[in-house]
């Protein structure tokens, strides 16, 4: 089925909830007055990616502005894909939301944690497909592009993958060493991921970063890459550029066309797996502290 789709990048600020719901109602009233029924937004789009956003008062001061998000999916007559963190169980999580016409109707919880997040949220750990009236949804965040097994579900049994993100940008931080490689291959992984993945599940691909800053993260004034785009298994429809807001539209045809086999090794056994190596280890330092702080809190 062909569908308009938007991919809506924009400034994501990590001090006012009230700036970026604002930022995400303009884009989607604008993609919808041009057509668009899917609207894809950044990663914790609401809620900003930095440290600092990673508490339970801010995934509760997130509840109206979620609903914000659900009634503008009703009055424009949208699907809106959009990331916030959620607080489930006690426990927060970086989740993308499905709000369809008639409320919030889904939810996927980020499976491949950064480092830091671990020290405050818990991962998700199962994929999740929305049945939509133009097709089947698949849903994936950021980190989790890296992980070919994140994707392996998906083969097949999707229509269409909407990736949000929040990728940040090293380059402006790191131009030498180890680090200095990672970085200048960001704007490569941002290129090549999103077109791999359509071809290893067979559906089109909506890829959303978020663009701006400075962000205070990992203990440095970082800025988000942007970058986003639109993709089928032929290759790219709409390519953004890596700076400034704007947003992506495209009528594609939601429909998988049959997996390709990808034997070239995805980054997490690339040369990215000393450097993934690393971070894992942090991650169960970080879950130790996060069990140690929870205990505390219930005490």
């Amino acid at each position: 089925m062909k569908v308009t789709v938007a991919s809506c990048q924009i400034d994501v600020s990590s001090l006012s909830m009230e700036k970026n719901i604002a930022a995400c109602e303009e884009a989607v009233r604008r993609a919808a007055a041009e057509g668009a029924k899917i609207c894809l937004l950044p990663e914790l789009a609401v809620t900003g990616y930095t440290v600092a956003c990673y508490n339970r008062r801010q995934a509760q001061n997130a509840l109206p502005f979620v609903a914000r998000l659900a009634g503008l999916a009703q009055e424009q007559s949208v699907h809106i894909f959009a990331g916030f963190l959620r607080e489930q169980d006690g426990r927060l999580r970086n989740t993308q939301g499905y709000f369809s016409p008639e409320g919030l109707s889904g939810m996927y919880f980020k499976n491949e944690l950064v480092a830091h997040e671990n020290l405050f949220a818990v991962p998700g750990s199962e994929p999740v497909i929305h049945g939509t009236p133009f097709g089947r949804i698949g849903c994936a965040i950021c980190k989790d592009m890296l992980y070919k097994d994140v994707f392996s579900p998906y083969r097949g049994r999707v229509d269409m993958m909407a990736i949000s993100s929040a990728w940040p940008d090293f380059s402006r931080d790191y131009k030498r060493g180890p680090l200095g490689r990672a970085a200048r291959h960001n704007d490569v992984l941002i290129r090549e991921l999103p077109q791999r993945i359509a071809r290893y599940v067979g559906a089109p691909v909506v890829y959303c970063d978020s663009w701006g800053g400075p962000h205070r993260l990992f203990g440095s004034d970082t800025w988000m890459i942007g970058g986003s785009s639109i993709v089928t298994p032929a290759g790219f429809v709409e390519k953004g550029v890596t700076t400034g807001e704007q947003t992506l539209m495209a009528e594609i045809e939601l429909k998988n066309t049959g997996p390709a086999d990808d034997p070239a090794p995805w980054p997490s056994r690339g040369w990215l797996t000393p450097v993934l190596a690393a971070e894992h280890a942090l991650y169960k330092t970080a879950g130790f502290v996060r069990a140690a702080r929870e205990k505390l809190h219930k005490g």
